[in-house]
């Protein structure tokens, strides 16, 4: 399910996407977050997976979510990323 909100965040740039994706982030163990990596990166997601992680981070260190613009641009330098490399 996080791939396919990852890929849906990264396809949308939507809030809700990013948010759902950042829940699941935060349930996974160290050995499910290596599957992960190896899963996003075959699904071309890899690059949106480490900017969720960023998101993650500074979530937990107190900062806010960006806005919707914000979010937007994320998930479009991530599309580039994946599918203009």
């Amino acid at each position: 399910m996080l791939i396919d909100r990852l890929s849906e965040f990264q396809a949308t740039g939507h809030e809700s996407s990013a948010q759902q994706a950042l829940v699941l982030l935060a349930g996974i163990s160290e050995e499910e977050a290596n599957d992960l990596d190896v899963r996003a990166s075959s699904h071309r997601v890899g690059t949106v997976l480490k900017a969720t992680r960023k998101l993650a981070d500074d979530l937990a260190a107190g900062r806010a979510l960006p806005g919707s613009g914000e979010l937007h641009k994320i998930a479009r330098e991530a599309l580039r990323a994946e599918y203009h490399s």
